[in-house]
This record gives structure tokens, sequence and C-alpha cells, in this order.
């Protein structure tokens, strides 16, 4: 079982040594205040669903996290209720191309988003299993198919991976190896 609280420092720490490579270009950002129980069980109760045990988890630690990965949030148990960005997010969802939701576009219905870019078309999906119990895997679209992760978990770990990259990526740019002439 992943340790939650070592896992947000961690990344928040990441965060912020992206924001001085970067010299402020990419922001860092902080998780949310964690959610009640029964905040998560009032918003699967008004979805009729049951949320995947980690993304619960989650949510028990940090109830969401705007600028989860550059601008892509997580959605709280409030945007589930009813936010504009949910709503957004849903809609994004209705509109993909069937060839971009490849397999998944005859179960465009049954594609849960549990995040979004507020400025790119970056979606983070789970599949409700048309029971009301969302699957533990988690689909990243941009305007493709990114990536599939096999849990919410595993897809937290790969993000948190990208921020070392985009160190290295800043880092290099703003020390770049002189040339020999």
């Amino acid at each position: 079982m992943i340790n939650w609280p070592v896992e947000f420092l961690e990344l928040v720490s990441l965060q912020q040594e992206k924001e001085r490579e970067s010299q402020g270009v990419s922001p860092s950002s902080f998780f949310a205040a964690k959610a009640a129980p029964e905040q998560i069980t009032d918003a699967e109760a008004v979805l009729a669903i049951t949320l995947d045990q980690e993304h619960r988890e989650f949510l028990l630690h940090s109830d969401g996290w705007v600028g989860f990965s550059a601008d892509i949030d997580l959605f709280s148990t409030q945007d589930f209720l009813g936010s504009k960005k949910f709503a957004t997010a849903k809609e994004r969802v209705t509109l993909m191309d069937r060839g971009v939701l490849g397999i998944y576009a005859s179960s465009r219905n049954d594609l849960f988003p549990i995040g979004m870019s507020s400025s790119s078309s970056d979606l983070l999906l789970m599949v409700n299993d048309k029971t009301g119990k969302i699957q533990a895997k988690v689909i990243w679209f941009a305007n493709e198919l990114i990536e599939e992760f096999n849990s919410f978990e595993q897809m937290f770990i790969t993000f948190k991976a990208y921020h070392h990259k985009a160190i290295e990526y800043w880092r290099g740019r703003n020390n770049p190896t002189p040339q020999v002439k």
C-alpha cells in the first residue's frame, strides 16, 4: 500500500525544484486538505458509483490536487458533486473522436473523469464497469491515447517520475554544455 503523505511531500518537493529550475515557468502546487469519508460516500451516492479503493485512499489524504502535473488537476469530491470543470471533462469525453478513443469508443458512457487540464486536451479517466464500480485502471488522453495505468497508484508514481524528467530538462536548458571549437 502506498504511503500517501510521503508521496505527497516528495511530489511537492519535486514540483518546487522544477519551479526553481524553470525559473517560475513551471510553478509548483500543493495538495488539498483531505476529504472526510462522508464526503466521498456522498459523492459516490450522487454519482451512483463506487470509486476505486486506491482513488478513495488518495482522496482521504488529499481531496483533489490543483496543478498535480503541469496544469492537470485531479478532481475533488466537490468537483464530483457538480463543478464546472467536472462537467467540462464529462462533455469533453462525449465530444472525443471515436478514433481517439479507440477501444474505449464503445464504452464512452462508462468513462469517468478523475482529472483534466484547463488549458490543453489532457484528460485522466477511469472506467465504470457498468455496475457502478469504478475500475482500477487510469487512462490518459490528450488528442490521443497517451498511456494506460493499471492503477491510480501507478498513475501517481509515473507522473512523479515525469517531474524528475522535467527537472533534468530545465537543468540542461539552463546549463547547456559548451561547444568545443
